[in-house]
């Protein structure tokens, strides 16, 4: 059952990656709300977003959902106008990264259902965490890291290259610190005339990762379109893949990941991967440090990964 509220703009930022909301104590306990719980917010027919509750007994009255600037700012949302909300039920992605956790695969629709609701904020870090830690118990079958990957790509952006054409790209799985070959290679690839469509993260288990270290010098943060635009324009570009929207899950489940200082192996072929695909790559070159101090600690783990990516 639907319910209508009128929004009130709070002057408070939450400073968050995900979306709050602040309903009357009161009214939430006679619809059954609870703190955390999440909800779908409409407004003039738009599409639904996703939020999360909070509660208060003063902040806002019966009849009022209170919205913090990172929603009213982003969606130029008005004091009083009206919002329709609906409380989400159980998620069918729970129940599949239950069945994970019991060691059971996952099936591509499995595994759909759980990235769909990673990329429209339906599932926060405490179930990405577990869905994360499934893998690193019981690393994926083949068939499993195929639709991960799969699911990652078909749920975001990709970005479109005539046929036939090489799209080059270069990738190393990080972990060394100061290693900062591709602000080199890329622009000498470019040069000779490839199409290198490049992006990289950010830190997850060192101090900067490329990301960072290249917004020393540039910007790196570009929509998909700002991207496409460029790499038409001068055939390379050097992008942040957080920015842009090719396969988002990754970047969800990186800020999970980062909190850790961890990299599950098989997520991190999906991660790699799913980029590479929604990007157009054709042609990629992986780069995989051995050693004490890099993410892969010897050679049997790296013929193992060199496997798995092929």
């Amino acid at each position: 059952m639907a319910l209508f509220l009128k929004f009130k703009k709070l002057d408070i930022e939450t400073g968050s990656n995900k979306y709050i909301v602040v309903l009357n104590e009161k009214e939430a306990e006679n619809q059954s709300i609870f703190p955390g719980d999440k909800i779908t917010l409409q407004w003039r027919g738009q599409k639904k977003v996703v939020v999360e509750v909070n509660l208060s007994d003063n902040l806002v009255r019966p009849g009022q959902i209170g919205i913090y600037e990172d929603i009213w700012k982003k969606f130029a949302l008005a004091n009083q106008e009206i919002a329709e909300i609906h409380l989400l039920g159980k998620l069918s992605s729970i129940q599949a990264i239950k069945k994970r956790i019991y060691g059971s695969a996952l099936s591509k629709e499995e595994m759909n259902l759980i990235i769909e609701d990673v990329v429209a904020g339906r599932l926060d870090s405490v179930p990405i965490s577990f869905f994360i830690a499934s893998s690193f118990v019981l690393p994926y079958s083949e068939d499993e890291l195929f639709y991960l990957t799969r699911a990652m790509v078909v749920n975001g952006d990709t970005l479109k290259f005539p046929k036939g054409k090489v799209i080059a790209d270069l990738h190393s799985v990080g972990g060394v610190a100061g290693n900062r070959t591709t602000l080199v290679v890329v622009p000498i690839v470019a040069a000779l005339g490839l199409t290198i469509p490049k992006t990289f993260s950010r830190a997850i288990t060192q101090p900067s990762g490329t990301g960072d270290t290249m917004e020393v010098l540039a910007p790196v943060t570009f929509t998909t379109q700002e991207m496409k635009k460029i790499v038409d324009k001068i055939g390379a570009c050097l992008v942040w893949g957080g920015g842009v929207n090719l396969a988002p899950a990754d970047d969800h489940i990186i800020k999970v990941t980062f909190r850790l200082s961890l990299e599950v192996y098989d997520k991190m072929i999906a991660s790699i991967m799913a980029k590479k695909a929604a990007a157009g790559i054709t042609h990629l070159i992986l780069y995989m440090p051995v050693g004490l101090t890099t993410k892969i600690p010897n050679l049997k783990v790296a013929a193992k990964l060199k496997g798995k990516f092929e």
